[in-house]
């Protein structure tokens, strides 16, 4: 994929993993019977709550930021988003030291801001 920098990422899945692996843990597929007997079918959900930010959204943000030339980063990055996301981008930040710059809007909930604050204030 380019940008209009000229940019080329790498958006290989091998390599995601690799990178990612340093970073996310291994989540299990835990079976829940009750949807399970409800669509007459085994369903298995993909437990990303026990990830350190309690979501996937840590897995995109990491995976773009270690994607990045160091000469994009060291210009900082910045993440607009009032939920998981910038969880996300805040532990990313966090683990690959560079600067970084969140953006909030001014309606989002106080149960979101406190959950930002808390990754937020590791590395503060």
């Amino acid at each position: 994929m380019n940008t209009a920098t000229g940019t080329t990422y790498n958006l290989s899945f091998l390599d995601a993993a690799e990178r990612l692996k340093r970073v996310v843990n291994r989540t299990p597929l835990t079976f829940n019977q009750s949807i399970s007997k409800k669509y007459e079918c085994n369903v298995f959900l993909k437990r990303e709550d026990l990830q350190v930010v309690r979501s996937y959204k840590l897995r995109g943000a990491y995976n773009m930021m270690s994607s990045l030339p160091a000469e994009e980063l060291n210009k900082g990055v910045v993440c607009a988003s009032a939920g998981n996301h910038a969880q996300g981008f805040a532990y990313s930040c966090k683990k690959t030291e560079y600067k970084r710059c969140g953006v909030y809007a001014h309606h989002h909930s106080q149960t979101k801001s406190d959950a930002d604050k808390n990754v937020w204030r590791e590395f503060y």
